[in-house]
Order: C-alpha cells, then sequence, then structure tokens
C-alpha cells in the first residue's frame, strides 16, 4: 500500500467526476419507458437515469477518502507491475445500501477482486430520486490502480 493513498486523490478525483458526469439526469418526460401508465413508479425497476443521482455522505471528497483509506494495492499486481482503471457498477438501494457489485471493465483478477471489496464496503448513499421518490439505480465508479513511479524501479 506504499504511496497509495497519497496518489489516490491525483488518480481517482478525475475517475469519480467522470462518474458523476457520465450518467444524465433526464426527467420522466425523457424516460417515459421507465414509468407505468399511470406514472407510478416501478420499484423493482433498476433506474440508469433519474431525476437526482445518488449521492455519498459528505459528497465526492468523502468518497475519495473513503476509498483512498479501504483500497490496499493487491502483493502480486504490484509485485508483477499490473496497473489499469477497473470500472465497478453496482446498485444504489432505495436505503443507500449497495448491492449485486459488478466488474464492467477488467484490468485483472486481483485488481478486479479490490475494487469490488472496497465497492462493497460503501453504505449509506441517499437515494436516487425520480418523480420525487427514492428509486433503485445503477451506479458506475471508475477505480485507477497505478503503482507509484519510484515503486516500478524498486528490486523485487
Amino acid at each position: 500500500m506504499r504511496h497509495l493513498t497519497l496518489l489516490c486523490l491525483a488518480i481517482l478525483l478525475p475517475a469519480v467526476a467522470y462518474a458523476q458526469t457520465a450518467t444524465v439526469s433526464r426527467t420522466a418526460a425523457d424516460n417515459p419507458a421507465r414509468l407505468s401508465d399511470s406514472n407510478q413508479i416501478d420499484y423493482s425497476q433498476v433506474y440508469r437515469s433519474p431525476e437526482a443521482m445518488p449521492a455519498y455522505p459528505g459528497g465526492t471528497d468523502a468518497l475519495l477518502a473513503f476509498l483512498c483509506d479501504n483500497l490496499t494495492y493487491p502483493e502480486e499486481a504490484e509485485k508483477n507491475n499490473i496497473e489499469g482503471r477497473v470500472i465497478v457498477q453496482f446498485i444504489v438501494e432505495i436505503d443507500g445500501s449497495v448491492s449485486e457489485t459488478k466488474v464492467v471493465r477488467s484490468v485483472s483478477k486481483d485488481l478486479d477482486a479490490e475494487a469490488v471489496r472496497v465497492c462493497r464496503l460503501l453504505s449509506g448513499f441517499t437515494p436516487a430520486y425520480l418523480n420525487g421518490e427514492p428509486v433503485r439505480v445503477w451506479y458506475t465508479l471508475p477505480i485507477t490502480f497505478k503503482i507509484p513511479a519510484e515503486d516500478h524501479n524498486s528490486p523485487q
């Protein structure tokens, strides 16, 4: 985990910003297929574009801090100089918990497993909203693993 914490803010900030801007909010009028004929929300449905996306307590800075505090660079990946961006997707439930965590873009078995492990620890989100009601929503979070330059050249 050498220097991983120091790199987290520089590496993950653009990734989280990407995750927040990549999902475009739309109104129910833009997304009519997501509502029933009577404009009732289907609470079993997992939405992709609600009016308001879920928010982590404390905002993006707190999410970054959580990731930095809890991510551990897998020893085998570090030893083999494996780096990259793992894109993880999960559902933020109506109660703010996380479920159905999965990797949608893989780098390596070890990095993927670490990204999924940390995402499963997340909780306490403010839920997404559609028509003023909380709804389940897919949340995409890219996590970049990068070995600091001085560690690349260190003897193994």
